[in-house]
């Protein structure tokens, strides 16, 4: 080896001095130690990492020309090494080599010294480079101990049966620690956006809580986010750039860390530093790490089903915003007569989901009076193409009926009297208020119990609401030509029907033994595939009787 090596006092951690020159290595070492600054020398770059492989160096003075490799790319390494980026380097050129003193400064060196070196100037820019690094470390161990808290806090609190509580949790913490321009954190849903669930700073317009991020923006960091954390620079969107999530006004550094939870990707932590402090918190992205692990355990037991629900609900809102749904018709016909006196909407979701299923899971999420409005709305403005016979009926639950404030402006679309089927799958508490609500609505429209014999409807409905008619559910009409008890229901079903005002519509008749019977039986209405399949308006008659 061809290093000079000086003796030094291993207290303190000295100042390396690199340079190929022997008399230069020596002066230096020479004047800094009659100046009380430690040094020690060697002579090329592969030796300076070795000495900082084995021992803490205070700062570097490095030679722009060295022998086994120029000062830029020695110094480039070192800011690539964890051990060394934050390591004082005053870079030592020739006094007309400005370009190797510029890439020096490009390459990330702290300072500068031009040949031939004055000893005071030397001396003095040390000092200042040591002065910074000591005033640098005491402000990053402040700044440690400051996270710690944070974390020490994060691992004691309880997470919220509510994300958006846990997340807001989180950033109120984090808001703690000084220099920091903002915080944010967002779940990935399932159908591929974004939501952000807590945020602290101020952000555009198009980044609120609760509210997906732009499409664009939601891609790029998803992308992002498989491959691990990353920092970037705030960059404000201009023109029809792509949209920031930085903090407005933000000049520092926004560092994202991925949310895990047994390997599944859950969302994204964002902490921005600022300008001044970027480099404190290793340009925010330690922080963020370190957070994100404490994050995900918190977030991970509600987040999993927030994220499942959240992804049903964007996908009946876009159900809803894109119409991806039709309706269809089938005739409601006099049985002794064959007559159509008028005609069941349906909703048929392009998808082929079960409009049971569909309008559910609608309810499930909050969205079931919204997708009900949008489907009536629907099938009286196609009604428009069906030929003007008798009534016409619309499925509906008793939530739109009290909660739905527009019902009546809708209804008044149809071009002929209403009647409203009430899905018995809901219960009904207060029964006086929805038969107001139903009397609001005006003479044109009557009030049917839906698949009266199961769910709630039963009896009870008829007794409390007094409806025009009832729905004789599908699975009482089934094998009711050779099955005596299921007679005796409905005959029994069809006297209480008479003596209580209303009529009864029998549904699901698909055979001739079926209709005779129920003829027989006096029932007076009914629908099924028999006597007409569901189909769209087209300005046809609809009905088409296996019997004519």
């Amino acid at each position: 080896m061809t290093a000079h090596w000086l003796p030094d006092d291993e207290a303190a951690a000295p100042v390396l001095v690199v340079d190929d020159d022997q008399a230069i290595r020596t002066l230096f070492v020479s004047v800094l130690r009659a100046a009380g600054v430690r040094a020690i020398a060697v002579a090329t770059g592969d030796e300076a990492l070795a000495v900082l492989e084995q021992r803490k160096i205070a700062a570097l003075l490095l030679d722009s020309n060295l022998p086994d490799a120029s000062g830029a790319n020695l110094l480039q390494i070192l800011r690539e090494r964890e051990d060394s980026r934050t390591l004082p380097v005053i870079v030592v050129t020739d006094e007309s080599d400005i370009d190797h003193r510029v890439t020096a400064l490009e390459s990330g060196a702290d300072d500068y010294l031009t040949k031939p070196i004055h000893v005071q100037e030397l001396v003095a820019r040390v000092r200042a480079q040591l002065r910074g690094q000591a005033e640098w470390l005491s402000v990053l161990g402040k700044r440690m101990r400051e996270r710690n808290q944070v974390l020490s806090a994060l691992t004691r609190g309880r997470p919220s049966h509510s994300p958006s509580e846990t997340a807001e949790m989180i950033c109120s913490r984090l808001a703690q620690l000084p220099g920091l321009d903002g915080s944010g954190v967002y779940a990935f849903i399932g159908d591929g956006a974004i939501i952000p669930l807590a945020l602290h700073g101020t952000y555009a317009p198009q980044i609120r809580i609760g509210r997906p991020l732009p499409a664009s923006l939601a891609t790029r960091l998803r992308d992002r986010a498989g491959t691990g954390p990353w920092s970037e620079r705030a960059t404000p969107a201009v023109g029809g750039t792509m949209p920031s999530a930085h903090p407005v006004g933000s000049h520092g550094e926004t560092a994202w860390a991925p949310l895990r939870s047994r390997g599944d990707l859950l969302g994204l932590l964002a902490v921005t530093g600022s300008d001044s402090t970027g480099d404190v918190f290793g340009r925010s992205l330690s922080l963020a790490i370190d957070v994100s692990a404490v994050a995900a355990a918190l977030l991970a037991p509600s987040l999993q089903s927030w994220s499942q629900t959240e992804t049903l609900r964007s996908a009946i809102r876009q159900i809803i915003d894109q119409h991806t749904f039709s309706t269809v018709f089938q005739p409601i016909v006099e049985l002794d007569t064959m007559r159509v006196i008028g005609h069941e909407a349906l909703t048929r979701f392009h998808d082929g989901t079960s409009p049971e299923l569909r309008f559910a899971e609608a309810a499930e999420v909050g969205l079931g009076v919204a997708l009900e409005v949008a489907t009536i709305t629907n099938a009286l403005t196609a009604l428009r193409a069906l030929p003007e016979v008798g009534m016409i009926s619309v499925n509906v639950s008793p939530l739109v009926l009290v909660a739905c404030p527009d019902l009546g402006d809708i209804l008044s679309l149809a071009d002929r009297p209403v009647v409203l089927e009430l899905t018995e799958h809901d219960r009904i508490d207060d029964y006086p208020r929805v038969r107001q609500a139903v009397d609001a609505l005006g003479p044109q429209v009557r009030l049917s119990v839906d698949d009266a014999g199961s769910g709630y409807a039963c009896l009870t409905h008829v007794l409390a609401l007094r409806p025009a008619f009832t729905k004789l559910d599908r699975g009482w009409v089934h094998g009711i030509a050779t099955d005596p008890v299921r007679q005796a229901l409905v005959a029994g079903l069809q006297h209480f029907a008479q003596r209580s005002g209303c009529r009864l519509i029998a549904e699901g008749i698909e055979t001739a033994e079926q209709l005779d019977t129920l003829r027989g039986l006096g029932v007076a209405f009914g629908q099924g595939f028999l006597l007409g399949a569901p189909k769209p308006a087209q300005g046809e008659h609809l009905v088409e009787s296996a019997l004519s």
